[in-house]
């Protein structure tokens, strides 16, 4: 498995601020929706969650070598996530910062996060039924609420959250995501992967098998 280098985040984050449009996620948005992608109860493959990262008319790579090296580095990113969450101490959402005052920018990760859920929306009922009292529920219960206010012009949440959020997002998401990754892996015989075709066009927008592009960078 590939290691996830700094040298390897600063040229994903090239590509999506230079090659991408106004749809492609940043490298905040892309660590939220990653992360929320890996916690999953249900094991997503490449093929379900690999489009819309690059928006709605699809990745600008220059050749098939360049869409070689973007897809394997965002599957080392995708990797790099999960191997941070076996050290739960060592694991922190990338959040910006905003270097007027320092507050922390969390809107941008939580919309990711967001966009992940709607991935497989049905695979997430198990955990939301689980009680108003269990971690994991409550923790899926604010991400999903950030998410939400992070989409919403204005706002929806308590002023003095906000206030909070400035200070200690980190923390918080942190906590949730490690709550929602004990939950998944506590059922982890049940997480099995949804039947993907192999001769099937890739959903990156390539115009490859996808045996022959994201499987392969996989």
């Amino acid at each position: 498995m590939r290691r996830l280098t700094e040298e390897d985040i600063d040229a994903l984050e090239r590509f999506l601020l230079e090659r991408g449009d106004d749809e492609t996620m940043l490298l905040t948005e892309l660590d939220g929706y990653l992360t929320g992608i890996m916690v999953c109860p249900e094991l997503l493959v490449p093929s379900q969650w690999l489009a819309p990262i690059w928006g709605n008319d699809g990745p600008v790579f220059e050749d098939e070598s360049e869409a070689n090296a973007i897809l394997a580095l965002v599957m080392a990113y995708y990797n790099d996530i999960g191997a941070r969450l076996k050290r739960p101490d060592r694991y922190a959402p990338r959040l910006d910062v905003d270097h007027r005052n320092g507050s922390l920018i969390w809107p941008l990760w939580a919309s990711g996060f967001g966009k992940a859920l709607d991935i497989a929306p049905w695979a997430w009922e198990p955990v939301e039924t689980r009680g108003k009292d269990d971690p994991a529920a409550m923790a899926l219960a604010v991400l999903a609420a950030l998410a939400t206010a992070a989409d919403t012009p204005g706002g929806v949440l308590p002023a003095e959250l906000y206030t909070e959020l400035d200070a200690e997002a980190d923390a918080l998401i942190a906590d949730c995501v490690i709550d929602l990754h004990s939950a998944r892996l506590a059922s982890d015989t049940d997480r099995h992967p949804s039947k993907v075709g192999r001769n099937d066009p890739c959903p990156c927008g390539s115009g490859r098998k996808y045996k022959k592009c994201c499987l392969q960078a996989q």
